[in-house]
């Protein structure tokens, strides 16, 4: 930073100085960089020589090139026409010429590189040209002038210093302040993570307390409709016991009857038993007469008081019964398949016969009912396709179904 800056405000001092010390001349060398002609100055591609061009002293090789210089070069018509637009610049230290292109270049570490095609060097010297050269000079002192020199590089050097002052104090600011931004954002960003560290938690706390009521209270829910379906099963298991009971008491008091009836067609004459053939044969002609009607109200009224359990378990409804006019039979360990089915909660409907009257007896897709000894559901069997139903052994499973049913066309 410093080099460069003394550089540039010492270039026009210093070029200055050296100008004041030579005077332009007019010799042969500069006669022939005036020409375009690369041969005036460079016969079989030889020859050097030393000029003063535009105040400035310059040294030119043939058959040379540097590097680096600029990649666009500018147009001069004449290797002197060149040198001048680098006597112009404070920065430039050399350029070479070829066909009417003039490189320059400010890099004072630049390199030569020997190249036979009509390339021309041109390189600005600081010493000025002898007497044998140019025969003339200012008469300046040389001490003054490396006094003058002294005395610009001084004042370059303590500008230099106050500028290299005021950046690093400029640049302490700006890392400080950037430190200070750096630790305030930190402390927010920390400020942050454990708000959203606190609100985690408590979402995770109400979480699991959430899913811990909802738990017991499952819990709860579940034991209560346990108990309920416990006491329902238990009440219907006495009301099945009861029904057997009181079946079983009837049909004794049957038999008690019958013996006793018995017994006393024996006691009594011929007479009496033509008469009482008479009246066996009376009522056998009634019962044949009205056969259907006592059964079926007698089968309705076993049928329709039988539990789920009972309907395949118990005893006194037989295998064909009617309800309100349909026909259906007895299907014990089976298993119904390739059926649609539509399950209803047994505790709704306490028997089979109360099922089928509600959920079959009057639809038409409806081809029965179905339940397994859990006797949880009543499934009703309904038409599904042209196949029809298929019946499985499974001795946990049973069926009622209408008699005579066709599947809807």
């Amino acid at each position: 930073m410093q080099l460069f800056l003394v550089t540039l405000l010492l270039a026009p001092s210093i070029s200055g100085v050296l100008a004041a010390e030579q005077v332009p001349l007019t010799t042969e060398s500069s006669s022939c960089l005036s020409s375009p002609n690369y041969n005036r100055c460079c016969p079989r591609n030889k020859g050097s020589g030393k000029v003063v061009i535009s105040g400035s002293t310059f040294e030119y090789t043939c058959g040379t090139w540097i590097s680096p210089s600029t990649k666009h070069p500018d147009r001069h018509p004449t290797p002197e026409a060149c040198a001048e637009a680098c006597a112009k610049e404070p920065l430039c230290v050399a350029g070479f010429w070829k066909s009417g292109a003039c490189h320059l270049t400010q890099e004072p570490e630049y390199k030569r590189y020997p190249n036979p095609n009509n390339y021309l060097l041109l390189v600005k010297a600081d010493d000025a040209l002898d007497d044998s050269t140019s025969g003339v000079t200012d008469g300046r002192n040389s001490a003054e002038c490396e006094n003058e020199k002294d005395t610009i590089r001084s004042q370059m050097a303590s500008q230099c210093d106050s500028e290299k002052q005021k950046l690093q104090t400029s640049c302490q600011d700006d890392t400080r302040k950037a430190e200070e931004s750096c630790k305030q954002e930190k402390a927010a960003l920390e400020q942050k993570t454990n708000a959203l560290e606190q609100e985690k938690t408590q979402c995770e706390a109400d979480k699991s307390r959430e899913l811990n009521d909802a738990r017991t209270q499952c819990e709860a829910s579940k034991s209560d409709t346990e108990k309920q379906l416990q006491q329902c099963q238990s009440q219907q298991d006495q009301q099945d016991q009861q029904n057997q009971q009181n079946q079983q008491n009837q049909q004794n008091q049957q038999n008690q009857q019958n013996q006793q009836n018995q017994q006393n067609q024996q006691g009594q004459g011929q007479d009496q038993q033509n008469q009482g053939q008479n009246q066996q044969n009376q009522g056998q002609n009634q019962q044949n007469q009205g056969q259907n009607t006592p059964q079926q109200s007698s089968t309705e009224a076993e049928c329709s008081a039988m539990s789920w359990k009972g309907m395949c378990g118990g005893f006194g409804c037989a295998n064909r019964f009617f309800v309100e006019g349909v026909e259906y039979e007895r299907n014990c360990g089976v298993a119904t398949l390739n059926t649609r089915q539509r399950t209803v909660r047994t505790n709704i409907y306490p028997t089979p016969w109360a099922c089928l009257k509600a959920e079959c007896n009057g639809i038409t897709d409806c081809m029965g009912i179905g339940w397994t000894n859990a006797a949880t559901y009543c499934h009703v069997h309904l038409h599904k396709n042209y196949k029809g139903k298929r019946l499985s052994t499974n001795r946990a499973h049973h069926a009622l179904f209408k008699v005579g049913w066709k599947q809807p066309s």
